[in-house]
């Protein structure tokens, strides 16, 4: 379900996702360090607390790795545009193998795509299966 969100600032936007989550400073940078990007976690404290308020796309990636949400999201956050959040996709494992499938060798995407494929046809034959007992 989608939410609409007032047009925040990056700072205000930072605090509230990592407080929805439940992730401290230490928790993002943990996150976009696992995801292959740097960010401090004093970094984070300056982006939240107005002392950085332009950080490089590198940081603003590293950012959403971060914070598990997607990376067009921050950067819009980030030009001041307000942001509307599917927050059930969000939270979910298939967001997280989305998020994981962008850094993925070209063979693993083709693999995960095939396993999703798979998915999708077992739970549409499930629900031919259903309809028609």
């Amino acid at each position: 379900m989608p939410v609409n969100r007032e047009k925040e600032d990056l700072a205000v936007y930072i605090r509230r996702v990592r407080e929805e989550k439940g992730f401290s400073l230490k928790d993002i940078q943990r996150n976009a360090k696992a995801s292959g990007h740097s960010i401090s976690s004093g970094y984070i404290s300056q982006i939240e607390n107005r002392y950085v308020s332009n950080p490089t796309k590198d940081k603003l990636a590293a950012l959403a790795r971060g914070l598990k949400v997607p990376e067009e999201e921050v950067f819009r956050v980030a030009q001041g545009q307000k942001v509307e959040e599917n927050a059930d996709f969000i939270d979910s494992v298939v967001f997280e193998l989305y998020e994981k499938r962008k850094a993925a060798s070209p063979e693993k995407r083709a693999f995960i795509d095939k396993v999703i494929q798979m998915l999708v046809e077992d739970v549409d034959r499930d629900q031919r299966q259903a309809g028609g007992a």
